[in-house]
């Protein structure tokens, strides 16, 4: 029973030092919520992400993830070329479904089939990689509106990766 006290206690002081928080407005602005019920902006840079750039990879979890190609299909699809190195001693395998855009309004889309894509694109990814160094390269579509501007690239079941793809994806 004492352990239970004493982990509630813990538990009670560590929320009571948190107990300025802070918020983000729908404009992106931080605002520190003080305990005392008054707030300000906040000059802060919330989790700078790493910028994606053609043949730059980025780290995710075991993986690393290299954009070779970004281009617009039609007007409804988005490809992304991508070539994916296993850096683990066990195989592994990048999943597409677990691969993600987003656009400025918060919007998320996910990688999509397409039917006849041009033959420059006609691969996708099969099976694992090989470890230690392994290399895989495939095409990943999306079904994006023309109008929509791509902000973020994001992977993973846990969020390995969150990069700013938005320099790339500029005028798609």
């Amino acid at each position: 029973m004492k352990k239970v006290m004493v982990l509630f206690l813990i538990l009670l002081v560590t929320t009571v030092s948190l107990a300025n928080l802070y918020a983000v407005t729908t404009e992106g602005r931080v605002v520190l919520l003080k305990n005392n019920g008054t707030w300000k902006y906040e000059d802060v840079q919330l989790g700078s992400k790493p910028v994606m750039e053609i043949d730059k990879p980025l780290i995710a979890g075991d993986l690393s993830i290299t954009l070779k190609e970004i281009a617009r299909i039609d007007k409804e699809y988005v490809v992304l070329d991508l070539l994916v190195q296993n850096n683990d001693s066990e195989p592994k395998a990048f999943v597409v479904m677990v691969l993600y855009l987003r656009d400025k309004q918060g919007y998320t889309y996910s990688g999509t089939f397409m039917f006849d894509p041009p033959a420059k694109y006609d691969r996708t990814f099969q099976g694992d990689i090989a470890p230690n160094g392994g290399i895989a390269r495939g095409a990943v579509f999306f079904e994006i509106p023309r109008e929509t501007e791509i902000v973020e690239l994001s992977y993973g079941f846990m969020g390995e990766l969150f990069a700013d793809i938005s320099k790339v994806a500029a005028g798609l």
